[in-house]
């Protein structure tokens, strides 16, 4: 399913009730969060044509394990898993609270992280933006007006060690990237005005805490 100019939806709403996974076809290939599981987001990377080996990395927007419990899966065919700082610790340990597998009810398991992200980086043209605020080391992935924002609307909790300020300062940086498409929350909003009144209503609501 395409979301965006070379971005398409591998799992998750409308698709399964996974969390959502994305297929990034830039100057070369890589993958954004592996759903819940893994299985349905490989199968549909076949399905586009691409193989792990094809893969530059896999990109997690944050540690929850809605989003990575797939990535040990992805990480076994040999793609290079990429996370932020925090988040990425908490994948390599599997910390069940971290990673809210405590919450969501599926099992988290261990993954290495080769690829720790600390700034905002370029990967395959594509711009890696630190976006923390849900989690500590929160991600968003943003190529041609599209952005990949994880869970960038909320909730916040001292589990992942959530910062309301820093999550205010993520949703401003979102909001100057003037997406044309905003994937956040397992929701995909298309339109500038769409995606504008979406993260101006959260800033105006205020931090979203447990």
């Amino acid at each position: 399913m395409k979301v965006g100019e070379g971005v398409y939806l591998l799992a998750g709403p409308p698709i399964n009730d996974e969390g959502q996974s994305f297929l990034v076809r830039a100057e070369c290939p890589f993958v954004v969060d592996s759903g819940a599981f893994g299985e349905l987001a490989l199968q549909n990377l076949f399905a586009h044509g691409v193989k792990p080996e094809d893969l530059k990395a896999l990109v997690n927007t944050h540690a929850h394990v809605d989003r990575a419990g797939g990535d040990w899966l992805f990480h076994s065919l040999g793609v290079l898993i990429g996370a932020g700082e925090e988040d990425a610790y908490a994948i390599q340990r599997a910390d069940p609270e971290y990673t809210a597998a405590d919450i969501i009810g599926i099992e988290m398991k261990p993954c290495p992280v080769g690829w720790i992200i600390k700034k905002d980086t370029k990967l395959c043209g594509a711009e890696v933006l630190l976006l923390p605020g849900h989690t500590a080391g929160s991600l968003g992935v943003y190529y041609e007006g599209t952005l990949l924002a994880g869970d960038l609307l909320g909730p916040l909790s001292p589990k992942w060690k959530s910062d309301a300020e820093k999550w205010e300062e993520s949703i401003r940086k979102a909001l100057s990237l003037e997406p044309e498409v905003m994937c956040a929350n397992n929701e995909c909003f298309y339109g500038k005005e769409k995606v504008r009144f979406m993260l101006e209503k959260s800033l105006e609501l205020g931090p979203p805490w447990l």
